[in-house]
């Protein structure tokens, strides 16, 4: 049996998205060609990978075909070549008749709206779709729920499926009765349980009971459990309600774990909002189920409706129109602090945020939508939640005002920062907004000490680049640079260089912009513009305190790069950065800022070249065989003594595979030999031989160092160094 080509297709974009490993596909491959099963089948039944992932990456991380040409044809053709669907269960999606009235019966437009949207349609030839979002009808996200409900009732309706083949099993449900129950579910959309309560057949208790039983999650009675209301408002009321869950219970644990967060559910199989929770709150989730009318009563006696009179909640529209050219909040200074449902939600964000260990909270206003927040944790941007348009402004306001920024000012970028303390730790938070056409976007970066202020041993350098870095250290003077793109941790390798010098007989001055952490014994400068405090300026200022050590935050201009050799040529120890691919080019970029080859020979003594890769999560780690075409790119094809591991994904690392990153390294000493090659300005590809000649590690072979130890995996390394 040949293998089908739709099959195919699917595992391959599988495969690249990074949901499932080569050995995976292929083992996949060979199970579906021997069983006859679908692709998805095999998947899912083996826990490479969760439909609930599956779904999200075909309709998220595959561009979608809003704004493209040809979008109703690319989209169709997308959902029948992966094989996630069939003609027939896309034929009511791809019609537009279906799609208007779908759209009108579950209230997204209005009858006048559709056929407003038909009028312009003959008239433009777009697809009703793209009609509807030109006239702001609806949003792009509105028609993306569609397609993605539409989905997983086509692939993946497990949670009807389940429900239906328990209860005929238990004997609660005849034949008949499920399928009458079916035929109304497919007519009017709704589940399966509500049809079934809906009709008196049986009680949602006794569904959730059975369900519970099956899935052995314990069935809670909220009418009678008593409730912790501190964990209750551990989350924004908006997302309980949205997700029909209500945390009952927090519980700590003594062996060191995560503390773990009861939570009552009504849907057992939404891993996401699983996954949101504890990266938000940083406890596991322990899910009990319950009815939605028993959980939407117990949220009503939680959160109780506030009075005409009291300022309305952050999750409730406005009552009255704001003027287009008015104040996007209508509320005063005082008000606004006092918004409990404002303060809860901002700070829920902020500790949710340290508790995944994400380095930046972003705030992006979206077309037509919600206010979307995401995390950035290893590097990497995860979707979190959104946030209601209309609460847009009362958001980004708490946070101006904690920063102590203009709150009235939304046309110019403004720049603040936050002290917060959570727990026993200390966090400073830089906050930056930026005016965009569609509101203000916001980003925090959290800020923490204990990130930066490590050893030089914690870097991730081998044992001869950790004596290099040392003996570049240990030098009185000359000029030491690291290299590498943005986010690639140079600053951290700076302080940890700076934090081994000693500070009680050593003067150190560093000039940052900004200054993001406070290093004890070490005086800082921040650059500042508005009173012409440059780099090369507060440098010349520096070279008249009489300093040992300096640091400049980054050299970017010729002015700070000539100012900076002098000082390394007349006696300072100096540390820099430099944004250079590797650690020769770092040569070339002082030769384009105008410093003359023989000072660069005479005043480098080191450059340090890095990147950052995510490392394995130790909880999922398991051996597998990477791609072949990946092994030959690293020229590892014939290495046969090395075990390859990966991480499968588990709710630790939020199913990725990875928890925390590490350094790959490239220490280019300045010997005798490449000193004269750079006063005879020789050329960067004749310097970086002679260095590797003369035993410097490429950032490629240091990366496979960590793949050979097995801290990272192949296709971490190539997504970082090609």
């Amino acid at each position: 049996m040949l293998k089908s080509p739709k099959e195919v297709k699917l595992g391959e974009i599988l495969r690249d998205a990074g949901l499932i490993s080569p050995a995976q596909l292929t083992k996949a491959l060979q199970e579906q060609k021997n069983s006859g099963s679908s692709l998805i089948e095999v998947l899912t039944k083996k826990r490479y990978v969760s439909k609930q992932r599956l779904v999200d990456v075909l309709t998220y991380e595959i561009p979608l075909p809003f704004g493209a040409r040809g979008s109703d044809k690319a989209l169709k053709n997308l959902l029948l070549d992966t094989g996630l669907t069939t003609e027939e269960e896309l034929q009511q999606l791809i019609d537009e008749s279906e799609l208007g009235k779908r759209l009108v019966r579950e209230n997204y437009i209005k009858n006048f709206q559709l056929e407003l949207a038909r009028q312009e349609q003959q008239k433009t030839g777009h697809p009703l779709w793209r009609t509807l979002i030109n006239l702001r009808f609806v949003a792009p996200d509105d028609i993306t729920t569609i397609l993605k409900d539409h989905m997983y009732r086509s692939q993946y309706t497990d949670l009807d499926e389940l429900v239906g083949e328990i209860l005929i099993n238990t004997g609660q449900l005849t034949k008949q009765q499920l399928q009458r129950a079916r035929m109304t579910s497919q007519k009017t959309s709704k589940p399966l349980g509500k049809i079934l309560t809906g009709e008196g057949i049986i009680s949602a208790t006794r569904i959730a009971k059975a369900l519970g039983e099956y899935l052995n999650i314990q069935f809670i009675d909220l009418a009678q459990a008593s409730l912790d209301e501190k964990a209750a408002l551990l989350l924004p009321e908006s997302y309980l309600r949205e997700h029909k869950i209500l945390p009952i219970r927090q519980e700590q644990h003594r062996d060191g774990n995560s503390p773990s967060l009861v939570l009552a559910v009504v849907s057992p199989l939404d891993v996401a909002v699983k996954d949101n929770i504890r990266m938000m709150t940083g406890c596991e989730v322990v899910p009990l189920l319950t009815t939605e009318k028993a959980l939407l009563e117990k949220l009503d006696q939680v959160f109780p409706a506030q009075e005409e009179q009291e300022l309305p909640s952050l999750y409730q529209p406005p009552k009255q129109e704001v003027e287009p050219t008015g104040p996007l909040i209508s509320v005063e200074l005082g008000d606004l602090q006092e918004d409990g449902a404002t303060v809860t939600l901002v700070t829920s964000l902020i500790e949710g945020a340290i508790h995944a260990n994400a380095t930046d909270i972003h705030l992006e206003p979206q077309l037509q939508e919600e206010l979307r927040v995401r995390y950035r944790i290893d590097g990497m941007l995860h979707d979190i939640m959104k946030i209601p348009q209309h609460a847009h402004p009362m958001v980004i306001s708490r946070i101006k005002v904690l920063a102590d920024m203009d709150i009235t000012e939304r046309r110019q970028p403004q720049d603040g920062h936050i002290t917060m303390k959570v727990g026993n730790m200390e966090y400073y938070m830089r906050i930056g907004t930026l005016p965009t056409k569609l509101g203000e976007r916001l980003v925090i970066r959290l800020l923490n000490e204990s990130r930066v202020l490590t050893g030089l041993k914690q870097l991730g350098l081998g044992p001869d680049d950790l004596r290099l870095v040392e003996k570049f250290i240990s030098t009185s003077n000359g000029m030491i640079l690291v290299t590498g793109p943005v986010g690639s941790g140079k600053t951290t390798t700076l302080y940890s260089a700076l934090n081994e010098i000693n500070i009680l007989t050593k003067s150190i001055i560093t000039i940052e912009d900004p200054v993001e952490y406070q290093l004890p014994g070490i005086n800082q400068v921040e650059v500042d513009d508005k009173v012409d405090l440059t780099f090369a300026a507060g440098l010349r200022a520096i070279l008249r305190q009489d300093p040992n050590t300096l640091m400049v935050g980054e050299i970017r201009d010729p002015e700070t790069a000539s100012v900076a050799v002098r000082a390394a040529l007349t006696g300072q120890q100096l540390f820099s950065t430099l944004h250079t691919q590797d650690a020769p080019g770092a040569i070339t970029t002082l030769t384009y800022l105008g410093i003359q080859p023989f000072w660069i020979a005479s005043s480098l003594i080191g450059v340090i070249a890095q990147r950052l890769v995510r490392k394995i999560c130790p909880h999922c780690k398991e051996r597998y065989q990477p791609d072949p075409r990946h092994l030959r790119f690293l020229n590892l094809e014939n290495d046969s003594n090395t075990e390859y591991y990966h991480g499968k994904g588990c709710d630790m690392c939020f199913h990725s595979g990875y928890s925390g990153r590490t350094g790959i390294f490239e220490i280019m000493d300045v010997h005798d030999e490449l000193r004269e090659l750079i006063a005879k300005n020789a050329p960067e590809s004749h310097i970086k031989d002679t260095a590797v000649h003369r035993g410097m590690s490429t950032l490629k072979r240091s990366g496979i160092r960590k793949i050979q130890q097995g801290e990272t995996t192949v296709e971490e390394m190539l997504r970082v160094i090609l």
